[in-house]
């Protein structure tokens, strides 16, 4: 693995993962009930709150995606040889990756969910933004070694 393709598939991967993030905590998908259950009482969207807050919770959530998917990029590229070789070319191999690691990781997160007694409806949609991130995530990285994208 190469300095410069694994910075890419880093890159392109975190991307696919703030895209799908993006998109599931917008009106469009999940946004609202989100929105609801994380900050009650706070219209949809109230700006007051972030000004207050600064910039912080964003930075730290691209610092984070930009963490994980440093790792998912490694470790794909370290299972690549090993699991093509053993399954062979196509889709199983990136799809039995996302469902394991998303699984791992909305078990992970769920007794903070119930310790904080927070609402079931954000750890569903937490969890299913899990599952959708990295699968996302991992398809792109599988794409870019698949295809020898440089």
């Amino acid at each position: 693995m190469e300095g410069l393709t694994f910075l890419l598939q880093t890159f392109v991967s975190t991307l696919a993962s703030m895209m799908v993030g993006f998109l599931w905590h917008s009106e469009l998908l999940f946004g609202r009930t989100w929105w609801r259950n994380t900050f009650p009482g706070i219209r949809f969207g109230d700006t007051k709150l972030f000004k207050e807050a600064g910039n912080f919770p964003l930075y730290m959530t691209m610092i984070v995606t930009i963490i994980q998917n440093i790792v998912l990029t490694y470790v794909i590229n370290t299972l690549y040889p090993l699991l093509a070789q053993s399954t062979g070319e196509g889709v199983f191999f990136p799809a039995a990756c996302s469902v394991i690691i998303s699984i791992i990781l909305s078990c992970v997160i769920f007794p903070h969910f119930v310790y904080s007694r927070k609402p079931f409806v954000l750890y569903l949609i937490a969890a299913g933004h899990n599952v959708f991130q990295t699968t996302a995530a991992i398809f792109v990285i599988y794409y870019l070694i698949a295809t020898g994208k440089d």
